[in-house]
C-alpha cells in the first residue's frame, strides 16, 4: 500500500482517536465501522484497529474488533525496492481501475514481473 495524499495527515496525527469511517447494511443488520490508526513514523508502520458495531432494529446485537499492522511505502521507495528485488517490469497505478497515481488516488496498485 502506498500513502496517498489524504493519508499523510493521518500518518502524522499525534492523537489519532477513533473515527466513524463508514456505515453499511449486511444481512439485515446495520454496521458501523470505527477506525483508529496509530502511526509509528520512524518505522513507517500503522497500528490499525477496526471496531464493528452491529445493530438490528435499533438495538446492538454485537461488536467485533480487528487489529493489524500496516507498513506504508512511498512511491519512489517502492519502485527502488522492487528494482533491487529483481523485478524488471513494474507498473504502478492509482487504483484498481488502473488510473495514474495522482494527488487524489487512495492507494498504490502495483503490478510487478
Amino acid at each position: 500500500m502506498g500513502a496517498a495524499r489524504g493519508d499523510v495527515a493521518r500518518l502524522a496525527a499525534a492523537d489519532p482517536g477513533e473515527q466513524l469511517e463508514t456505515r453499511f447494511e449486511l444481512e439485515g443488520e446495520s454496521v458501523e465501522r470505527w477506525a483508529c490508526a496509530t502511526p509509528h513514523a520512524g518505522e513507517q508502520l500503522l497500528e490499525v484497529r477496526f471496531r464493528y458495531e452491529r445493530s438490528r432494529g435499533g438495538e446492538r446485537v454485537g461488536t467485533e474488533e480487528a487489529r493489524f499492522r500496516m507498513r506504508w511505502f512511498w512511491r519512489f521507495e517502492l519502485e527502488h525496492l522492487l528494482a533491487r528485488a529483481g523485478f524488471a517490469e513494474v507498473a504502478i497505478f492509482g487504483d484498481f481501475d488502473r488510473r495514474p497515481v495522482g494527488a487524489d488516488t487512495p492507494a498504490f496498485v502495483v503490478v510487478a514481473r
